[in-house]
């Protein structure tokens, strides 16, 4: 359990965290780590959302950085404490979207 919540909170530590978690969990195969991944690589898409718009709208850009920097905090707080607790809102989404994360043909 304690590796899964230390590869979880990995995969909070910049994008290359969220790769080398996944690489990592590929033998054990925690749903703890998968789920934290799927968030993280949601939240990259959100990063990549305000650098796009950071062209167009600073400000507009600047909701959506303080938007990833809040959903990040929630996050990392669940990944330390070891639950699968989905960003609000968005969260769930990221699990849908990214639901082939974790997923096997045996």
């Amino acid at each position: 359990m304690e590796e899964d919540k230390t590869l979880a909170i990995i995969s909070y530590l910049t994008f290359l965290g969220t790769i080398l978690a996944y690489f990592m969990n590929l033998e054990k195969r925690s749903e703890l780590v998968f789920f934290h991944v799927r968030q993280m690589l949601g939240m990259f898409l959100i990063f990549l959302i305000a650098q796009i718009i950071s062209y167009v709208n600073i400000y507009i850009s600047l909701g959506f950085w303080l938007l990833n920097f809040a959903c990040w905090c929630i996050g990392m707080v669940a990944a330390v404490q070891g639950k699968r607790q989905p960003i609000p809102i968005i969260g769930a989404y990221f699990q849908k979207w990214f639901h082939a994360i974790g997923k096997y043909n045996a």
